[in-house]
């Protein structure tokens, strides 16, 4: 029998794994890579202090979120972790990325326990998605190797969304089952 916290646990085995690969873009996410590259353009004219078409300083928006592309997000699994919820990523990830080692191929249950560190890799992945730069130099060393990863002194906690920030409470309530608990 398949408990929550067993298909947990594979789940974030998978995400911490590396090897979907071979993923295009869609034309659709294309077109809005597109139209992203365009508003960052924009944004930097109004950093340097350009006036909009009213006359009035133009305001680059905090609070976007960062998107990546799905062959990103196969090789990054954590980062499907800003834009699903840990359930629907845990129930769907097979499907968004065929062929993803390790994971796809094994039976539910897995009876693989991960350490509170790939927990805490988890969590920071969804900061490190917004550019947090870690304190501590593990994972500052850790995520400047991701070729996506593009640090932000500037971070601030509030651009999480409702689904990171509800992703970072559930990752934290499945680092500590049982009698394991992780900081």
């Amino acid at each position: 029998m398949t408990t929550p916290s067993m298909k947990s646990t594979l789940l974030a085995a998978m995400l911490l794994s590396t090897g979907c690969g071979g993923q295009e873009e869609t034309t659709a996410q294309s077109h809005t890579k597109a139209k992203k590259a365009k508003k960052a353009k924009r944004g930097k004219k109004a950093k340097k202090g350009k006036k909009g078409k009213r006359g009035k300083k133009a305001k680059r928006s905090a609070s976007k979120a960062p998107t990546y592309s799905r062959a990103t997000q196969c090789e990054n699994p954590c980062l499907f972790l800003m834009d699903h919820s840990y359930k629907e990523v845990q129930d769907r990830l097979c499907e968004w990325c065929p062929g993803i080692e390790p994971g796809c191929e094994l039976d539910w249950p897995s009876s693989d326990v991960l350490s509170c560190e790939s927990y805490a890799e988890l969590r920071n992945c969804i900061y490190a998605g917004h550019g947090y730069t870690f304190k501590k130099k593990k994972w500052n060393k850790h995520f400047r190797t991701k070729s996506w990863y593009k640090a932000d002194p500037a971070f601030d906690a509030s651009r999480l969304s409702p689904v990171e920030k509800r992703n970072v409470k559930t990752i934290k309530k499945e680092a500590n089952v049982g009698t394991r608990v992780c900081p």
